[in-house]
This record gives structure tokens, C-alpha cells and sequence, in this order.
């Protein structure tokens, strides 16, 4: 029985409170992969890195940092280094994801449509204003809760069924924020090991057959599988972000051949047909 990891991080904010119109997502993405494949990964990025920052070890694959050339990625200012140029970058990261050992679950929270189904919540928001302990603000709060739970939910039960259909074993790292939605993530977990999985009629004892544990880990671990989550949660989001019409790219640039790089990592999750329908979760098939 192989055993395996997912690691989970997430993209932008569950506060309903005021959503941005052209950020309106709450992401969760999980690169899941084989402990076999854990070192060849981890020379795959090492390489890319020594390609460009030599021996340095303190260099993170990040979304934000990376599209603003900003932090490590300032190297790639043409006054500063004009051999090494951002576009060779792109390149090299793009066939690094496509060559990677890895499988990508993605679930996604459109703010905006989670308030259109919630009118109550609208209401609550409306009513609380600035107040933050009024019962008003509890409902808030609690839908807030609600938006982590369901993308925590759905990212661990695409693991679950991911190990089912490998017949394997595997444990959870998540990326910790060191705020509240720790203990909301572990609450999940804890919930899916005890109660078991309503989506795949598997109780408590079945579910802990196929995973075994969960920690809690910051980007300062320097993890290769967190960095690369991260940048799975972004470009996936952005992803639906185009479809919805909100955002734009370009054909065949950099942000088109990385989303369609981790799209093709994705697997098969056969339990998501009414949330995708219902456009408040999607889910990369």
C-alpha cells in the first residue's frame, strides 16, 4: 500500500463583510504526492532554483510575489540581471509543474454567489455594521465558518476518495495561518474521523483505514509541496475567475500554460456535480 500526502493552503479571505467585486473568491487548493516521489520533486525544484538564485535556501515559490516581480523575484528586473530574464523563469516553472509527481484538488467559494443564496446573511451584514458583538455579527461570523468548512470539507474528501482509488494510505499538512481557521480545519478532520464520510457512505472507522494524521506547518518549513499549493490556489482561481468573466488572459501566455499545467494534473472526483451546478463551489475534474 503506497502512502501519500496532501498538502492544503488557501487563497483570499472568507470575510463576507465586504467583498471585493473583482476578488470575490475564497480558494483552497491540495497537491497530493507519493512519499516515493517526495525527493525527486524536491531535486526538480532545487535545480530550478539553483538555475536562478544559486545556493540560496530561502527561496519560496509565491503567487503574489512572483506576478509582482517584487521580493526574491526582483532579480528578474532587466537593470538588475539581464541574462536571466522573467519570460526563461515562466518557462522553467511551467514544465517544472508539468514534470512534477503530483495530483491537484482544487474547491473554490464564490463570495458573491454564496451571498445571492443567503439572503439572511445579507440582511445580518446590513443590520451589524461596524458592530461586532451584536447576534448579528454571530450570524456573519458563523457564514464565514461555514465558507472554510465546505472548501476544507470537499478538498479532504477528493483525498479520501483519491486514496480509495489507489488503495492507499495518507496524512494531511496544512498550511497554518496561526489564527482561528486552524482550529477550524482541524475540527473538520476531526469530524470526518469520527463521523465518517456522508459523500462516500464511509464511517469513522472506514475513513481512518486510509488517513492517518494531520499537522500543521508554516511557509518558513520551506516545503515544496506548500509552495507549489500555493501557486495551484492562485492560477486555478484566476482560472475561475476568466470563466466567470471577470478577469482575462492572454492565449498562450504564461498564466494560460500554467493553469492548463495544473488542470492537467487534476483527478477524477465523482461527487461534485450539484455544487458545480449550483456555481458556489468549483471543482477542478
Amino acid at each position: 500500500m503506497t502512502n501519500y500526502t496532501l498538502y492544503i493552503d488557501e487563497s483570499g479571505k472568507n470575510n463576507l463583510r465586504k467583498v471585493d467585486q473583482t476578488k470575490p473568491l475564497f480558494s483552497m487548493a491540495g497537491v497530493i504526492v507519493g512519499t516515493d516521489s517526495q525527493i525527486k520533486l524536491e531535486n526538480q525544484a532545487d535545480q530550478l532554483k539553483y538555475k536562478y538564485w544559486g545556493l540560496k535556501h530561502d527561496i519560496c515559490f509565491h503567487a503574489n510575489e512572483m506576478r509582482r516581480h517584487s521580493g526574491q523575484y526582483s532579480i528578474f528586473d532587466p537593470a538588475i540581471n539581464p541574462v536571466l530574464t522573467i519570460d526563461m523563469f515562466h518557462k522553467d516553472l511551467t514544465d517544472f509543474i508539468n514534470n512534477a509527481p503530483i495530483k491537484i484538488c482544487f474547491a473554490s467559494v464564490n463570495k458573491l454567489n454564496y451571498l445571492n443564496a443567503h439572503p439572511n446573511i445579507q440582511n445580518a451584514i446590513s443590520k451589524a455594521g461596524n458592530n461586532r458583538s451584536s447576534n448579528w455579527n454571530n450570524v456573519i461570523v458563523a457564514a464565514q465558518i461555514d465558507i472554510l468548512k465546505i472548501t476544507t470539507d470537499e478538498i479532504m474528501v477528493m483525498y479520501l476518495q483519491f486514496l480509495i482509488k489507489k488503495n492507499g494510505k495518507g496524512n494531511i499538512v496544512f498550511e497554518a495561518t496561526g489564527g482561528p481557521e486552524d482550529g477550524i480545519v482541524f475540527k473538520v478532520y476531526q469530524d470526518l474521523m469520527s463521523k465518517g464520510c456522508k459523500q462516500l457512505s464511509l464511517t469513522g472507522p472506514d475513513v481512518r483505514k486510509y488517513i492517518t494524521g494531520i499537522s500543521f506547518v508554516t511557509k518558513h518549513n520551506f516545503d515544496i509541496e506548500i509552495q507549489i499549493t500555493d501557486l495551484a490556489a492562485y492560477y486555478l482561481g484566476k482560472d475561475f475567475l476568466v470563466q466567470a468573466g471577470i478577469e482575462t488572459i492572454l492565449s498562450n501566455s504564461f498564466e494560460d500554460k500554467i493553469i492548463k499545467r495544473f488542470k492537467n494534473k487534476s483527478f477524477n472526483y465523482e461527487n461534485c456535480t450539484t455544487k458545480i451546478t449550483q456555481n458556489t463551489i468549483m471543482l477542478i475534474v
